[in-house]
């Protein structure tokens, strides 16, 4: 899945048993561009996050990472876009 410079991105994610969801994304051409933050709760379980890819950004792939917890368990998963 690629994306465009200047574009927002709707990232989301599902865990039904989470209490908590938080965002980490890096840029291989531009560094981390999101430190871990939270991600807006939807409710039962959903979870998403709006990335404003800056225009200036260059061509490349962006690794997204989650991570969910419920106090107990963490949960990590990854996903992977480009910038054309």
């Amino acid at each position: 899945m690629d994306f465009f410079a200047g574009e927002t991105v709707v990232l989301t994610a599902e865990a039904p048993f989470s209490l908590s969801m938080t965002i980490d994304i890096t840029d291989r051409a531009n560094g981390v561009v999101v430190n871990p933050t939270d991600m807006m709760d939807d409710g039962e379980g959903f979870y998403h996050y709006d990335y404003n890819i800056p225009a200036e950004s260059k061509r490349g792939k962006v690794e997204v990472y989650f991570t969910a917890t419920d106090g107990i368990r963490v949960t990590k998963s990854k996903l992977t876009f480009g910038i054309v």
